[in-house]
């Protein structure tokens, strides 16, 4: 899949799946009842990449109006504009990985013909990593299943069910973003000053001391 947005930037994002299941079924009749076992093997892999090349004026400006302060931000120089945020491309896409796995093992148990039990177990594993192909996640997700059909009446116009598991969502890998090492992009917020009638630096998004993410080393630290 691609994605394409073009506001003060030209934004890529490139996203790709691949992966595959096998599943072996077995009927086995006249075995305290009837069983149909079914089990079976799971792996895709999940890729994303994100490209920011900036369009604006310049390089990727965006200026800001205050028409309270006399500064609307109207004229074609943008002498005249309350502040601009610049922005830049630190270069090269943020990448990130995903690989999930997963088996299964269930049985279908008619031990009576208006009795059907069915138990099973799967377990999967999720593992993630960051631009730098770091793993930051990799999680074993067991999750067991029991139910329960009963045909009240024998011709299947009245069902009773009962059932119970346990299920997992998955991550997916934008969750890996929070451990990313930068941005990917930066920018400088610029406002005006009206004693010097130029602009000032207030403040710099630094793609790698500061990344846009939202776990560093220090707040990983912290909640610890």
């Amino acid at each position: 899949g691609r994605y394409y947005g073009n506001f003060d930037s030209y934004d890529l994002n490139e996203r790709s799946r691949l992966g595959g299941s096998l599943t072996y079924s077995r009927l086995v009749p006249k075995a305290l009842g009837s069983h149909r076992f079914k089990m079976g093997v799971e792996a895709w892999w999940l890729r994303d990449a994100r490209d920011l090349t900036f369009t604006g004026e310049g390089d990727g400006y965006q200026y800001e109006a205050s028409v309270a302060a006399g500064l609307p931000c109207v004229t074609a120089d943008h002498s005249d504009c309350a502040g601009y945020t610049q922005y830049g491309s630190v270069g090269g896409a943020l990448g990130h990985l995903g690989v999930m796995q997963g088996v299964f093992l269930q049985d279908d148990w008619r031990p009576v013909e208006r009795l059907t039990l069915n138990v099973g177990a799967r377990v999967d594993r999720e593992s993630l990593f960051q631009n730098e192909g770091i793993k930051v996640i990799d999680a074993l997700m067991p999750a067991p299943r029991l139910g329960l059909a009963w045909d009240v009446t024998g011709d299947s116009k009245t069902l009773v069910s009962l059932n119970a598991g346990r299920y997992y969502d998955l991550s997916g890998n934008s969750f890996a973003d929070w451990a990313d090492t930068r941005s990917a992009y930066i920018y400088e917020e610029y406002d005006y000053n009206a004693d010097t009638g130029t602009y000032d630096l207030v403040w710099v998004q630094d793609p790698e001391s500061d990344p846009l993410v939202y776990c560093t080393d220090s707040s990983l630290e912290w909640y610890e």
